[in-house]
């Protein structure tokens, strides 16, 4: 009998922690997110805005701080007019690397900042008179942004963040953004 009590004392012990470090393997490891967000371009001849798909790949090192990449393309474009020209821009695509580091509230809910570097691509195509004129730029700069982070299970969260992807020249790349992810 003590025999037995021994034995599922121990079975209990272990099951209790090998269920304790299934729970704690989701705060490291891999995760991807998809998402949607909002490109707001602003320069002093051109404000625009555009919906943009994200896909983010990362690693959580531990439950502060991760690493991640992050690739868009554009939905949409926007289309305006100038005068009597005839825009249609756009916030083509953007790739970034970042660092990611997080604040948990409690086991469902923690704030985050980000900060690296983005590349986008902006591009505009304009038509006057049956005129046509196509023009893009491609530039890199250090980005960054804050969000919160809502567990729905220990495996699947949800989040939403506000990022300044790109500010130089006088020109600003902004976009909030919501996104569902997935921890491996």
């Amino acid at each position: 009998m003590k025999k037995n009590l021994l034995v599922a004392s121990l079975l209990s012990v272990a099951a209790t922690g090998a269920m304790a470090q299934a729970q704690a393997n989701k705060e490291t490891g891999f995760y991807a997110e998809l998402g949607l967000a909002q490109a707001y371009y602003k320069e002093s001849n051109a404000n625009f805005n555009n919906a943009m798909g994200e896909i983010k790949a990362g690693y959580n090192i531990n439950k502060y701080i991760a690493a991640e990449v992050m690739a868009a393309g554009n939905l949409n474009s926007a289309n305006f007019n100038s005068g009597s020209t005839s825009i249609n821009a756009k916030v083509s695509s953007a790739y970034g690397g970042y660092a990611k580091f997080s604040l948990p509230v409690n086991d469902d809910f923690s704030l985050f900042v980000r900060a690296g570097v983005t590349s986008a691509t902006v591009s505009a195509t304009a038509t006057n008179g049956g005129r046509y004129a196509s023009a893009w730029s491609t530039g890199s700069d250090f980005s960054y942004g804050a969000g919160a982070q809502f567990n729905f299970t220990k495996d699947v969260y949800g989040q939403v963040d506000y990022m300044s992807y790109y500010n130089k020249n006088n020109i600003t790349v902004q976009a909030p953004s919501i996104s569902v992810g997935y921890k491996f």
